[in-house]
């Protein structure tokens, strides 16, 4: 008698997602480390920058500073603008100070917490 044979089962889009999030979480924590390294949230503090002008400051190649700040964009930690052609975007910091509606700094603590984990 021949085994048994399990049904095919088709995934959810909800968990397609969700081992693609866990097979590249690693790109993602490697880019908040390159962002904390390189104090792009205190260069952004004083108000939107294009990354060409970011890299020029941080000593660092522009079209890859560009893509990691496009990664960080799209998980929120950084917001591109949408008035300017996409390779010659500004970025600005999201973390206001919820009472000033200002840039706030990242704390030293986690920056130190983020550097250790990625």
């Amino acid at each position: 008698m021949p085994a048994p044979v399990a049904p095919v089962v088709q995934p959810t889009p909800e968990a397609v997602q969700h081992v693609f999030q866990l097979m590249t979480g690693h790109i993602v924590a490697s880019a908040v480390n390159i962002a904390a390294r390189l104090g792009l949230s205190d260069r952004l503090a004083g108000g939107p920058r294009s990354a060409d002008a970011l890299a020029q400051e941080c000593g660092v190649n522009a079209d890859a500073l560009y893509r990691v700040m496009r990664a960080l964009a799209s998980i929120g930690i950084f917001a591109e603008g949408s008035d300017s052609a996409a390779a010659e975007g500004e970025f600005v910091h999201v973390v206001v100070d919820r009472a000033t509606r200002r840039p706030a700094d990242i704390p030293v603590a986690w920056r130190e917490k983020l550097a250790r984990i990625s």
